[in-house]
């Protein structure tokens, strides 16, 4: 993994999707995507983005590679969490 040698970028209010085109809510791994807020970083706009796809996460670090940057997460959307909390209930049989 890269982490060392790219700052990570904070990004805040954060969800992950299959793609920007796809926004349905998906597990935190390789392959899907970063939806949140960046504000402090010179080489993307500030506001929403969507990310690159995810290579690696680091989920004890809080850091999440693409192919392009480092992510620091920051606090995750209500949305998201909402649905992943429904991720993890028992379902009745």
């Amino acid at each position: 993994m890269e982490t060392m040698e790219k700052q990570p970028i904070p990004i805040d209010d954060w969800a992950v999707v299959e793609s920007a085109s796809v926004p349905a809510w998906r597990a935190l791994e390789p392959g899907h995507r970063l939806l949140g807020y960046v504000y402090t970083h010179s080489d993307l706009p500030g506001g929403l983005i969507c990310t690159s796809p995810i290579v690696h996460v680091d989920e004890a670090q809080g850091l999440v590679e693409t192919r392009n940057h480092v992510y620091r997460l920051g606090r995750r959307s209500e949305d998201y969490e909402r649905w992943l909390r429904a991720q993890e209930t028992p379902k009745a049989a």
